[in-house]
């Protein structure tokens, strides 16, 4: 991005994760891309102590992360044990990157055991219906010309698997807001606020 958005909705549990720990902070960035929302946080979390940051992107991405964009704060990584084991993570964000997976229930248990107090999961699309839906997205021809398939979560089944482990604090509507699937059903793409049950 060429110039500063700042995701505030983030920002705000980031520093109240960091509060709890004296200053300190760890985010695992889950399809953080090549540290983009690490580049729009950064100018807002000047009173951090301690700030690290871990990418988990794909192998190709984390390489090139690696090679040319790590610094002192920002780290990447090909797997979320991987990187939970460099550092056990305050927080865990999963911005647009959950609807891509093919499986992801065993992604939402490892995160429940990284020690991470917060999870963040933004610009998700679920439905209130009692089954996930696939759906082809299309990515916009002046972005570039590709389709990838995408989940639609049953808000009943996501509910499931997070189970007794995790508290919604807060829920928002993301800015792709409500939009309707190839055979009209309706999914709404949200920001939720999760707090681990046991802190």
């Amino acid at each position: 991005l060429d110039r500063l958005q700042p995701p505030f909705h983030l920002l705000a549990p980031m520093l109240a994760a960091a509060l709890e720990r004296e200053g300190r902070l760890v985010v695992v960035d889950f399809g953080g891309a090549l540290g983009t929302l690490y580049r729009q946080c950064r100018p807002l979390l000047g009173s951090v102590r301690r700030l690290r940051w871990h990418v988990v992107e794909q192998a190709a991405f984390a390489r090139i992360g690696h090679q040319n964009y790590e610094n002192d704060e920002l780290a990447f990584f090909d797997s979320l044990q991987a990187a939970c084991a460099a550092e056990a993570p305050d927080v865990v964000l999963m911005s647009s990157v959950l609807q891509f997976l093919p499986d992801v229930a065993p992604v939402l248990s490892a995160v429940t055991s990284s020690g991470a107090r917060y999870l963040l999961v933004d610009r998700t699309p679920f439905r209130d219906a009692p089954q996930d839906a696939v759906f082809v997205q299309e990515v916009p021809p002046s972005i570039y010309a590709a389709s990838y398939p995408m989940r639609a979560f049953s808000l009943q089944l996501w509910f499931e698997w997070l189970g007794a482990n995790w508290t919604l604090l807060h829920e928002q509507p993301s800015p792709e807001g409500r939009v309707h699937g190839s055979d009209g059903s309706p999914f709404d793409y949200r920001y939720q606020l999760f707090r681990k049950a046991s802190c």
